[in-house]
């Protein structure tokens, strides 16, 4: 009989041992997060748009510039937008004084400055009286549509009122409408072109 009572003992304190256990174990587990996204699948877009266009104003309500597209791919994790066969208008004091176009272009949303990266036979043309109208071709170009400003990120043609040239490197204020060409460091060629009125 003792030998019972201490078998029954051992029993009830393995029990409630275990008990003891498996209460801590649900009490201190915190449940596994579910990813509905996997990691795999991060880079995957979150939007394919087909005939894409925006437009985008200041906050006066005026219009800096609209992007034409065939085809865009956003990517929101990391705020970037692939876009293929653009055009681009830009705006100086609500007029359409600037013409782009570009076989591709990345588009990278930075709070303060967003940038347009374009590739693939770059064009960007001034709309204004055909003798003070000019042509800039490139292969690639980066603008900041907010601050109307482009450099090229390859050499240029350009060809302005029935002449052509080249430079190795270019930058533009729309706004102002001025441009600047330069030659390469060592040849130290600069010619600063004021653009129309």
């Amino acid at each position: 009989m003792s030998r019972f009572l201490e078998m029954k003992w051992v029993y009830v304190v393995l029990i409630s041992g275990l008990a003891v256990v498996f209460v801590y174990l649900i009490n201190s587990d915190e449940p596994p997060a579910l990813d509905p996204f996997p990691q795999a699948l991060s880079d995957e877009p979150d939007a394919l748009i087909s005939g894409f266009e925006v437009t985008q104003f200041d906050i006066e309500g005026t219009q800096l510039y609209r992007i034409y597209a065939n085809e865009a791919t956003y990517y929101d994790r990391r705020d970037r937008t692939d876009i293929l066969g653009l055009r681009m208008t830009v705006f100086t004091e609500g007029k359409d004084d600037w013409r782009l176009r570009a076989n591709e272009g990345i588009y990278e949303e930075h709070p303060e400055d967003p940038s347009l990266t374009l590739s693939g036979s770059v064009h960007l043309s001034s709309v204004c009286d055909q003798q003070s109208a000019i042509t800039v071709t490139t292969e690639s170009l980066k603008i900041y549509p907010r601050r109307q400003f482009v450099e090229s990120m390859s050499r240029v043609s350009v060809e302005s009122g029935g002449s052509k040239f080249h430079a190795d490197h270019f930058e533009a204020d729309l706004a102002t409408r001025t441009i600047e060409f330069s030659a390469s460091t060592d040849s130290q060629v600069e010619l600063l072109v004021p653009v129309g009125s």
